[in-house]
């Protein structure tokens, strides 16, 4: 599915990516060859989180929110138009996923994209995987070098649900029970009204 991400791009397009995951060198050795600025944040190297205790709900719910904004450190004024996910999303949980979406808001425009891995269902089994991108058809793959002990997959359903800005557009089911995960951003500029 990754091709679909990039099959109407053009070499001089401006483009604007978040890569949520580890800083590979193919990933930016491919980003190199468009006219690209390219943020990258490990978000799963810097869990668990330090808000993920609090008391208070709506102060939890805060505290999160600042802490993914201070780790993913985004610009003011930044608008992304792809966003990899990668496999976070299985270890954030939906409190951090929420407060994420909160924190990309600002940052995106309607027809942003974003790609993902999810488990099929929560009893799937961690894939101990770190993706990046060879070209535009070919995912690189590699071992995980240390084990997350935040692993908390959420059902489909549920995951879409937390994703609020974004609309699944296609899902393809892998071999190893992973889903492979497609979206564009819609109705963004509805809810700011």
């Amino acid at each position: 599915m990754l091709q679909l991400l990039f099959e109407n791009l053009q070499a001089e397009q401006r483009l604007v990516v978040l890569n949520i995951g580890a800083a590979l060198p193919e990933t930016i050795r491919f980003f190199a060859n468009y006219r690209c600025k390219l943020y990258v944040t490990d978000l799963l190297a810097e869990l668990p989180l330090s808000a993920d205790s609090p008391s208070d709900e709506s102060e939890s719910q805060s505290k999160l929110e600042n802490e993914i904004a201070d780790i993913l450190s985004i610009p003011d004024g930044v608008i992304f138009d792809i966003v990899f996910f990668w496999e976070s999303l299985n270890y954030l949980g939906k409190d951090k996923i929420s407060a994420l979406m909160q924190v990309l808001k600002p940052h995106l425009h309607d027809n942003s994209k974003g790609h993902c891995f999810a488990a099929h269902n929560p009893e799937t089994a961690e894939a101990q995987i770190i993706y990046g991108i060879q070209d535009a058809g070919h995912l690189s793959v590699r071992p995980r070098s240390r084990v997350s002990p935040n692993y908390q997959p959420l059902s489909q359903r549920r995951l879409l649900s937390l994703l609020e800005y974004f609309t699944l557009d296609r899902s393809v089911l892998l071999r190893d029970q992973r889903l492979e995960l497609l979206f564009t951003v819609t109705g963004l500029q509805k809810s700011d009204q």
